[in-house]
């Protein structure tokens, strides 16, 4: 006998949302951390490849960092 969504208990409900929830968050936890801001060390990299910054200035922000 087929069973349609309406038919379900309302524990079913509870566990369908459980696993669609826990589902996402692993989906969310096991995707690598996405950012558009560019690390410390490519801004001191393009400084010094643009002239802004010498290269006793880039060496010192490289060992800071």
């Amino acid at each position: 006998m087929m069973y349609s969504w309406h038919f379900m208990p309302f524990w079913g409900h509870i566990l369908m949302m459980l696993f669609w929830v826990g589902l996402f968050m692993l989906i969310m936890n096991y995707l690598p951390y996405r950012s558009d801001k560019e690390s410390s060390i490519d801004i001191a990299k393009n400084r010094y490849a643009q002239g802004e910054i010498d290269e006793e200035q880039f060496n010192n922000i490289k060992k800071n960092l």
